[in-house]
């Protein structure tokens, strides 16, 4: 009867292990097991957008501020140059720490009329301290003229 008892409470914690996905309790707290996912990124993929625009990429989970640096958000120009902090700012979403987030420091970066390939390296981690899986990138083309609003066209 008691090999009986603990077979059963073993069921039932595998049973709950797999139904919270990957999330652990430790004495009421869960646990974050699992790697952050990328969503979006924005401007979307083979987008067309004017200049000045911010850079933001969205994920499926809290992310750890510090791991969003520009040598972990990679924005390079057609020439294959990276954006630096003399550039612009790279962080977290004011709204969301799901959303990493690149603001120009002008309104001359991006530059008109340039395409930007976006990569998300591995170096960014959540909240729990878990690496993004793959590397995730994505591209947009600028167009017009600086000093306008960022908008799709």
């Amino acid at each position: 009867m008691k090999h009986l008892k603990k077979l059963a409470l073993l069921t039932m914690a595998a049973f709950l292990f797999a139904a919270c996905g990957g999330a652990v309790e430790d004495r009421g707290t869960v646990v974050d097991t699992t790697a952050p996912n990328f969503i979006i990124g924005d401007p979307p993929d083979g987008s067309d957008v004017t200049a000045a625009c911010s850079v933001t990429a969205e994920f499926d989970d809290p992310l750890l501020a510090s791991t969003i640096t520009e040598q972990s958000f990679v924005i390079k120009d057609s020439t294959d140059t990276p954006l630096s902090s003399a550039d612009g700012t790279w962080g977290l979403s004011p709204y969301s720490n799901m959303i990493a987030l690149f603001v120009p420091l002008t309104a001359t970066i991006p530059i008109p009329d340039d395409t930007y390939t976006v990569t998300l390296t591995t170096d960014i981690t959540n909240a729990a301290g878990i690496n993004l899986e793959t590397e995730q990138s994505w591209t947009f083309t600028t167009t017009g003229a600086a000093n306008v609003a960022c908008t799709p066209t």
